[in-house]
């Protein structure tokens, strides 16, 4: 047998190898893949694995960390579009009297809702104004979002609430793992004085 060790991949470049065969988590159109790697080093800073198992249980806890954003994004997302849509109905039925489910909504419905749904524009005033005028709540646009939502909204509450139970679990475990591995030098000293 040889004594050569420098065949021997590191410790180092052995564990990246196998941590390169983890797939990642894929970024979805319209996500941030700089927001999920600023995540992703947040965390990893956070939970300092220190070997490749915990490493892969790091890069899990991360995976559902961004599942349950993404959940969480897209619900807001149809939460928004029904809200645009219930605030456009209003506006129509206002002004027309009735609203066209088929037809497009007018710019000013579009605009009005605009302004509701971004208070930094220069419409929410205008739109706040307008619901005030006629003693409508954005309340009661909102609550009509909901219900529009619900069904739309159902598999993403399910999901949300399995993530947040598998995350939980998930992390109790690397919590585990990570004192299992800590292991008291016996011989060591404490030395008091230097910032302890």
């Amino acid at each position: 047998m040889s004594n050569d060790i420098s065949a021997l991949p590191a410790p180092l470049d052995a564990q990246q190898e196998l941590l390169d065969q983890i797939p990642r988590l894929p970024i979805l159109p319209g996500e941030n893949a700089a927001a999920f790697e600023d995540l992703r080093q947040a965390l990893l800073s956070e939970l300092n694995p220190s070997s490749p198992y915990q490493m892969s249980l790091a890069e899990n806890l991360i995976a559902l960390e961004w599942e349950i954003h993404r959940h969480r994004s897209l619900s807001e997302g149809l939460l928004r579009k029904h809200f645009r849509e219930a605030a456009q109905e209003v506006w129509e039925k206002d002004l027309l009297g009735a609203f066209s489910q088929f037809g497009e909504a007018s710019s000013e419905a579009k605009d009005f809702a605009e302004g509701l749904l971004d208070p930094l524009s220069e419409q929410s005033a205008t739109s706040l104004a307008w619901l005030e005028e006629r003693n409508i709540g954005v309340s009661e646009i909102a609550a009509a979002a909901y219900e529009n939502a619900g069904r739309a909204l159902v598999p993403h509450e399910t999901k949300l609430a399995d993530l947040e139970i598998r995350r939980r679990r998930l992390r109790e475990d690397y919590d585990r793992l990570k004192v299992a591995n800590t292991r008291p030098i016996e011989d060591a000293q404490f030395v008091a004085g230097h910032g302890d």
